[in-house]
């Protein structure tokens, strides 16, 4: 007779079905975060950044000095020990928020992205980097008019060359870049207003 219980977190993860284990590596995270919080309390409300790294284990290493192993993961709870200490919390999702229910209280938890999605936070009419690259020739300053497919700005990535224009007429209120000047994606570069 095999014996069936998983020796660590991600083989039991791999033995879910593709949907639950999503959710079963996201309770993962929640409840690392919480049981982080916990640990440094005396924040209380106050938002906090903690940092974490996956090791080959299968533990996590928190702040580079605590750490957290997961037991176990099931499609409405977790088991996990976090500096000695063992829990089981019941996790619920619901869109982006998550509840977690640990001996000690219930928090609520809100997910964000783990990137910054480029153009969703843009001021109307801004443009932005489509990828990191650099500044190779800017054909418009601070109050330049502009016509719908005039070249605004032309940036250099990976030995190409990639031509910004404009989706509309009108006329440049702010300019955030000059020539020379390495923009990461999603980098607002200005500001178009129309007429």
């Amino acid at each position: 007779m095999t014996d069936s219980t998983p020796n660590s977190p991600n083989e039991f993860i791999r033995r879910l079905p593709a949907d639950k284990r999503l959710i079963a590596k996201l309770e993962q995270k929640m409840q690392l975060i919480k049981l982080m919080q916990e640990h440094y309390s005396n924040y209380k409300d106050d938002e906090i950044n903690v940092t974490y790294r996956a090791r080959r284990d299968g533990s996590f290493k928190i702040h580079n000095s605590s750490v957290a192993f997961i037991y176990e993961c099931y499609e409405n709870g977790i088991d996990l020990e976090f500096d000695g200490k063992r829990h089981f919390s019941k996790v619920t999702i619901n869109k982006n928020q998550v509840l977690v229910h640990m001996p000690f209280g219930d928090v609520l938890l809100e997910i964000l992205p783990r990137f910054i999605v480029p153009g969703l936070e843009v001021q109307a009419g801004g443009l932005v980097a489509p990828m990191p690259g650099t500044v190779i020739d800017l054909k418009v300053k601070k109050g330049s008019k502009v016509k719908a497919g005039d070249t605004l700005v032309i940036l250099e990535a990976m030995k190409m060359e990639h031509s910004i224009k404009a989706s509309e007429d009108g006329v440049i209120s702010e300019l955030f870049i000059s020539d020379n000047d390495q923009v990461e994606n999603g980098a607002l570069l200005m500001v178009l207003n129309s007429h």
